[in-house]
């Protein structure tokens, strides 16, 4: 769904090709459908949430060492093979935190 042509051929700045000054030109992302406050507000959003996760940040195996304090497990039944409802509910919650909240990749998690 991207243009073509003139506006495409000069970088993608529609307003630029179209003559608007600077301060009438409205922020824009190819990635984002919208108005520039929309937009902005988007990108903020995305910075904040970015932050956060960075600040968030614990180590796997400290994150795998509290969830098991907290639900009174052994470290050793996250790795294994068991099915319980405790263990997967465990593996349920590591993974949510540490993808989610904390921005590991899922192929770490796993």
């Amino acid at each position: 769904m991207q243009g073509g042509g003139l506006i495409r051929s000069s970088g993608g700045d529609k307003a630029g090709v179209l003559g608007l000054k600077k301060e009438d030109r409205e922020k824009s992302d190819q990635r984002i459908l919208g108005s520039g406050d929309f937009v902005d507000q988007v990108l903020k959003d995305a910075d904040n949430l970015a932050e956060r996760k960075n600040k968030n940040r614990i180590k796997l195996s400290e994150l795998i060492s509290r969830v098991c304090q907290e639900l009174k497990l052994v470290e050793d039944e996250i790795y294994s093979c068991s099915r319980k409802r405790i263990v997967s509910r465990a593996r349920c919650i590591i993974s949510f935190l540490a993808v989610r909240e904390m921005g590991y990749k899922t192929t770490e998690v796993a």
